[in-house]
């Protein structure tokens, strides 16, 4: 289903993204990839893309809605957290909220960030002795294999079901909320260790 089609996959600069770009490919041949991470200068390249399909997977690049609508078909996000966490920084956060679980998840995307109608989300335990590196590692892990469930989905029946009782979270977290919250945690630590 997916193999004639003209796709657009955006993800950041991690082994995990190159992995499920290349999945990717072996079913689409038309694919176009852009891999990204904040803080190096912004890609152009999708802009005047024109196509079926956009694929982002832990991506931080936002998308215009001029891009959005030049797709055909359907434009789906991996998140790597679960819906509470909206934004960035979701492995920080919860595990400074107290987390007993995490997750990924899939979703449409719409004109506001991790916002779309929720396609699945993929949940796991925290380990006591987490930390936001090891979530990550661990995230990363969990959000690939949702990619890969997902896509196959996609191309075997060209259709997509909505996830159930699963809502986003009302708060978008965001770097500056995220750099206020780890200067915070390192100055508790140090007070701790004193």
């Amino acid at each position: 289903m997916l193999s004639d089609d003209k796709v657009l996959f955006i993800g950041d600069g991690s082994g995990w993204s190159f992995l499920a770009a290349t999945q990717l490919r072996r079913i689409c041949p038309k694919i176009e990839t852009v891999f990204w991470d904040y803080g190096t200068p912004q890609p152009t390249s999708h802009v005047g893309w024109i196509g079926d399909h956009i694929f982002t997977f832990k991506a931080d690049l936002l998308l215009s809605d001029a891009v959005l609508s030049k797709t055909r078909k359907t434009a789906i996000n991996f998140h790597p957290a679960p819906p509470l966490y909206r934004g960035v920084g979701g492995y920080h956060f919860a595990l400074a909220d107290g987390q007993r679980k995490f997750g990924a998840t899939c979703h449409y995307i719409d004109t506001q960030i991790d916002h779309g109608q929720i396609i699945a989300v993929d949940r796991f335990p925290i380990y006591e002795e987490e930390t936001t590196e090891s979530l990550m590692d661990r995230t990363a892990h969990v959000c690939l294999g949702l990619f890969y469930r997902i896509i196959d989905r996609l191309d075997k029946t060209g259709a997509l079901e909505l996830a159930q009782n699963e809502a986003w979270g009302s708060h978008l977290y965001t770097r500056k909320q995220l750099a206020r919250s780890i200067k915070s945690t390192r100055k508790s630590k140090q007070l701790s260790t004193a």
